[in-house]
Parts: structure tokens; C-alpha cells; sequence
């Protein structure tokens, strides 16, 4: 697999985020998810209504968890089921693939679910999902880290996730 500008950008700050305890890293992959839906407004309003309810449904999961001192959603009954149907768009087989970063945003959010706390693997594959919302909406033809440091959305978008890593540290 190619490594992404974020793959260069982010590893000198792996080592913080592998020192973070797991509700720290918890806190951090739910800042990092809402903050790609703030910085991108429009992702909620055009991926499938079915996703949308689905990152709707897990954040208030996630903020009932972080306010009762955990550091997982858990796993609720059926969540995987739901999730395959959800994705069951997103192959490389279909050649009508959504462009929509709703499969990364979704894989993202699956990282908060589980019967173990949140850990730093966790949490960098959530910045590395989020990330990823951002390039597939921007729908470049050849990605290249020297193409992706051309759009300034994924340099601004990498600086922020270094902030919030920073902050968290």
C-alpha cells in the first residue's frame, strides 16, 4: 500500500499518541471524528441517509460512554450486521463506488466500538480514517504525497490533527 502524505506527516507524533491512556485516547478519536465533520460541513448531508443515522447513533454512543468514564461504545447487539449492510456499496467491485468517505468515516467510528478500552492503535487508525474522508471527498485522480501537499484542505486538515494530538498529549 502507498503511504499518504498523513502516513509522513503524522508518524513523528506516533510516539504521543502511544502514551496516551485509554480514555485519553478515547477523548481524542472522538474529537478527531467530529472535528472532520466540522471541518468538511458538507459530509453529513451528502453520504447515504442510513450511514448518516449510523455516525449520528454512534457519537451520542460515544459521548454517553466518555461521560460514564469509559473508553469504548462497547458491542451493542447487531452493530456488525449493520455495518456490512451499511458498507455493502463500498467494494472495489462495484464500479459505481461512492466517493463519499462514508466507508473511512464509518471504519473510523468502528474503532470506538469493541469489548476492549480504546488504545493508541485505535486512536491513530481513527486520525488516519479521518484523514481519509477528506482525501476520497476531494477526488483526486492520482494520489501522490506531492499532489496531496498541493491541496491545501490536507495540509490545513494535517496541522489540525497534529493540534489536537499536541493538546492531548
Amino acid at each position: 500500500m502507498q503511504m499518504l502524505l498523513w502516513d509522513y506527516e503524522m508518524r513523528e507524533l506516533r510516539p504521543l499518541v502511544d502514551d496516551l491512556p485509554p480514555r485519553q485516547c478515547f477523548a481524542l478519536s472522538l474529537r478527531a471524528i467530529r472535528h472532520v465533520l466540522t471541518y468538511d460541513e458538507t459530509v453529513m448531508a451528502e453520504i447515504d441517509l442510513a450511514i448518516a443515522d449510523f455516525v449520528r447513533r454512534s457519537l451520542d454512543l460515544a459521548d454517553e460512554a466518555a461521560a460514564a468514564g469509559r473508553a469504548t461504545i462497547g458491542s451493542p447487539a447487531g452493530y456488525r450486521t449493520e455495518v456490512r449492510a451499511l458498507l455493502a456499496d463500498y467494494s472495489d467491485d462495484n464500479p459505481a463506488y461512492p466517493e463519499d468517505g462514508a466507508d473511512s468515516l464509518v471504519m473510523a467510528l468502528l474503532e470506538l466500538y469493541g469489548e476492549t478500552d480504546a488504545a493508541p492503535a485505535n486512536t491513530y487508525e481513527v486520525l488516519s480514517f479521518t484523514y481519509q474522508v477528506v482525501l476520497i471527498r476531494l477526488r483526486i485522480d492520482v494520489v501522490t504525497p506531492e499532489i496531496e501537499r498541493e491541496h491545501a484542505t490536507l495540509v490545513q486538515l494535517i496541522a489540525e490533527q497534529k493540534d489536537l494530538v499536541r493538546a492531548a498529549a
